[in-house]
């Protein structure tokens, strides 16, 4: 079955405020800043710290939706595929959905 009615029309994105340079995590293996940089192409990493994986969703969600120019209750569907939901049960989707408050 083949739908053409969907399309993408906003994305958003949204990354935790605690930057992790290669220096930090080089403090913990036997290597340099430079050797990760130069052979791994990384910068930096981002690191959560009291942030769920559903408040990073809802983030990327509010600038998803004005990039959009579209209003929360007009959505149709709420997936979240992560492999570091919150909690099992109930999903993380569940979870932005309320926090969505709609």
């Amino acid at each position: 079955m083949r739908n053409n009615n969907v399309t993408i029309i906003g994305t958003g994105s949204y990354l935790p405020s605690r930057i992790v340079p290669n220096s930090e995590i080089c403090e913990y293996i036997d290597t340099s800043p430079d050797w990760v940089e130069q052979k791994l192409g990384i910068l930096e990493r981002r690191m959560v710290e009291t942030e769920s994986t559903s408040d990073l969703a809802y983030y990327a969600t509010l600038r998803a939706l004005e990039s959009a120019g579209v209003d929360k209750e007009d959505l149709d569907l709420i997936m979240v595929v992560t492999s570091s939901p919150d909690q099992i049960s109930p999903s993380t989707a569940c979870v932005l959905h309320n926090k969505l408050d709609i």
